[in-house]
């Protein structure tokens, strides 16, 4: 998987930027607390899920605060890419070539991995893998959907489920993205000019550890 471009929304110094491109060689020039390292940061967000905190929301603009005497931020912080799949990736994780991936902060719910997909109109048969068997069930009773196999085997009632949900309207959504999408992200490697290590060294190492995986 290759990452095309990333616009980033709400984090740090960035309330919105649009389709930064990310090339085989992309070079990041402005002034001293412009963004730069604000854009690397929101990247390895999305690549690598790197933790936030409230303080990485950007600060409401004044007047748009509720309270004006308590500088206030914005509700989430938002990291969007464009990525770039390979035929077999595309077999694997049932995506198309190009699709874009999401991660989002919100303080009060943590950051979730969100992918934007072709998925049933109907809400409840946008993710039914990440439902429990008990919720499955009930899914099913609510669309008269009987069990394809054993009433005690998730498969059963998750692959009539499917069946019915591509029968129906698509429509264009963000949904939850499952391990294997994320799994397949790229990795982020910073290289910083006080090193240790060797670029070669770290690249060595990188390379190593996905192919033991």
């Amino acid at each position: 998987m290759q990452i095309c471009d990333v616009s980033v929304e709400g984090f740090r110094c960035l309330a919105e930027i649009k389709q930064v491109p990310v090339l085989q060689q992309t070079v990041l020039t402005g002034q001293n607390e412009g963004g730069k390292t604000a854009l690397l940061d929101a990247l390895a967000f999305l690549l690598e899920g790197t933790a936030l905190s409230e303080r990485d929301l950007t600060y409401l603009g004044e007047g748009e605060a509720e309270d004006a005497d308590a500088p206030a931020r914005v509700a989430q912080a938002v990291v969007e890419g464009s990525f770039a799949l390979r035929p077999h990736e595309q077999e694997v994780l049932g995506l198309p070539e190009h699709v874009r991936i999401r991660r989002r902060y919100r303080p009060e719910a943590g950051s979730f991995l969100e992918v934007r997909r072709r998925v049933c109109e109907e809400a409840a048969l946008q993710d039914l893998a990440s439902l429990k068997l008990p919720a499955l069930k009930a899914t099913a009773n609510s669309y008269g959907v009987l069990p394809a196999g054993p009433a005690t085997a998730r498969d059963s009632w998750e692959q009539p489920l499917r069946q019915l949900a591509d029968t129906m309207p698509q429509v264009d959504a963000w949904v939850a993205a499952d391990s294997s999408v994320e799994a397949a992200l790229p990795s982020l490697v910073y290289f910083r000019g006080d090193a240790v290590q060797a670029p070669e060294t770290v690249i060595h190492t990188l390379l190593g550890s996905r192919l033991r995986e």
